[in-house]
């Protein structure tokens, strides 16, 4: 594995290609001496080497693959919402359809919302708020 550096934005690359071309702005990437040690990102991580092994190479990056960064974004952030899952009857957390939550947990949580026909099997109508910002809805 290599080590290179970004000239003009500073970022950091990794791989076992050899590079020339910065993927974020097109600067000229400088292949500096790595120290022969494991990767920052298997070291004291509670993952194994077979779920490394899993993820391609994020140093060369397909259309829609997602840095290795980004991953452990993810993973953190459905840990998380599996907790907030658990304690406050969260259903889902999508783009721009925003917060959903059980009836229960929207009712107790929001006193000021509005009310829409939501044609479903087995609901009727839709609450929504918007708070901090965000969408919070039920369907009930």
């Amino acid at each position: 594995m290599k080590k290179y550096r970004c000239q003009k934005c500073g970022k950091v690359w990794y791989s076992a290609a050899d590079r020339e071309i910065c993927s974020e702005c097109q600067g000229k990437l400088k292949e500096e001496n790595m120290p022969n040690k494991k990767a920052p990102d298997v070291m004291g991580d509670n993952h194994s080497a077979v779920e490394n092994n899993q993820l391609q190479d994020s140093t060369e990056t397909e259309k829609y693959q997602i840095p290795n960064q980004i991953l452990r974004e993810l993973s953190d952030m459905q840990r998380r919402f599996r907790e907030l899952y658990s304690k406050y009857r969260l259903c889902g957390v999508g783009d721009s359809a925003g917060v959903h939550l059980t009836s229960e947990a929207f009712l107790d949580t929001f006193a000021d919302y509005e009310r829409s026909d939501f044609d479903h099997p087995g609901y009727t109508e839709k609450l929504e708020t918007t708070a901090y910002g965000v969408k919070f809805f039920c369907i009930r």
